[in-house]
């Protein structure tokens, strides 16, 4: 711990973060916390009275104790400056080489297909999703889901269940795509990918459609900094996820094709890791000089 001159600690919650701002602040040494969404409250991450007893109790100092917290999009770090009452928040997304999906071919396949890479635990959204594409009619015809989601606490058989009862086998799939090879297959077959969270998320699924050049709906709790205005952004409520459903799927295929391109194109000056790391090693020596 003493060899090092800052240390970043990735997500809170857990007993290994705990330790590492300990030993850090025992050492003087600085870290930076990039909490993933964690210290945001909000109706889908209330802690309990318990929770909140214990987290004040031997967490709240190695918060305080952050040189920087560091957030995924401005949206986050609002939140982040009001639930964590840090004094320096600052906007650090995570990136992507985009080099890993140069050949996977964007709008390869005809098929109608939207495609989910995230969590199946209620906050990923993926509830909200399926009742936004029932309330749209006519315009979701032909369309189809597929989940490549982590199955969190075995969410994925309520989830398939459910789906059952409302005779959605034919169009919802529910699929392991745990490597990159599976996750780039997926992508080259989809058309749209959807981050339908309706709490913090690292955007890693917008990431990959911007790589691979496919268009993409998120709300604006997993919408990476810089990403605004190329991917169709939302809050995340199902009613404003509908209407983001709603003005992409009734575009054309070649409309479509467009605003992949675009995002694309955008993602890839500022989201690559060749652009970001020199960003990340700015902030790391200012850790070291306050």
């Amino acid at each position: 711990m003493t060899e090092v001159d800052v240390i970043h600690i990735h997500g809170w919650g857990f007993e290994g973060g705990r330790v590492a701002a300990k030993q850090a602040a025992r050492t003087k040494t600085p870290y930076v916390l990039s909490p993933h969404g964690t210290l945001c409250g909000g109706p889908h991450n209330a802690p309990s009275l318990w929770k909140r007893w214990w987290s004040a109790l031997t967490e709240a100092g190695c918060v305080r104790g952050a040189r920087y917290l560091l957030a995924m999009n401005d949206a986050e770090a609002k939140q982040l400056g009001k639930d964590a009452k840090h004094r320096n928040v600052r906007v650090r997304p995570y990136g992507l080489s985009f080099g890993e999906y140069g050949d996977v071919r964007a709008g390869s396949s005809h098929l109608r297909q939207l495609l989910v890479l995230g969590s199946l635990h209620p906050r990923g959204g993926c509830v909200a999703l399926l009742k936004a594409l029932a309330e749209l009619g006519p315009i979701a015809n032909g369309w189809s889901v597929v989940f490549a989601a982590a199955d969190v606490n075995e969410w994925r058989p309520m989830l398939e269940a459910a789906v059952r009862r409302k005779g959605g086998a034919d169009r919802v799939q529910f699929v392991e795509a745990l490597d990159l090879d599976s996750q780039r297959r997926l992508l080259s077959e989809s058309s749209v990918v959807v981050a339908p969270n309706l709490h913090w998320d690292l955007g890693v699924s917008i990431l990959q459609a911007a790589a691979c050049g496919i268009p993409a709906i998120a709300t604006t709790a997993a919408v990476p900094f810089g990403l605004d205005g190329a991917v169709r952004s939302c809050e995340p409520r199902r009613d404003e996820l509908r209407e983001a459903l709603r003005s992409v799927l009734s575009i054309s295929r070649e409309d479509r094709t467009r605003l992949g391109a675009n995002l694309k194109e955008t993602a890839r000056k500022t989201l690559d890791w060749s652009a970001l790391i020199p960003c990340y090693v700015e902030l790391y020596h200012e850790a070291t000089r306050t």
